[in-house]
């Protein structure tokens, strides 16, 4: 069987799934959306980045607001965006309890 073939059967599969399952249709819906939300904010970080840094000392900090109010979590815990993962070393800032003094 030709790759050409086995691509065909492959996609004739997974659209027979998604027409099959309105269920998992909607789920695949919110996952692309999801991963569109995470391209731009990506995007519009770098943006960022690349408007502030040009010699001011501003640029980290404002992007630092940037990633807390694009990522801050119920609980209070700030998820690191994937794209600074590997230069945080972590992925999670968790949240800080300043009720306990």
């Amino acid at each position: 069987m030709s790759n050409h073939t086995e691509s065909q059967c492959f996609v004739q599969g997974y659209s027979s799934l998604l027409r099959r399952r309105p269920a998992y249709l909607k789920l695949w819906i919110a996952q692309a959306v999801s991963l569109l939300g995470d391209w731009f904010t990506t995007i519009a970080l770098s943006t960022v980045v690349a408007r502030n840094s040009g010699g001011s000392g501003l640029a980290v900090g404002r992007t630092w607001i940037g990633v807390v109010e694009n990522y801050q979590q119920a609980d209070g815990s700030i998820l690191i965006p994937e794209v600074l993962r590997p230069y945080m070393g972590i992925d999670r800032i968790p949240s800080l309890d300043v009720s306990k003094g």
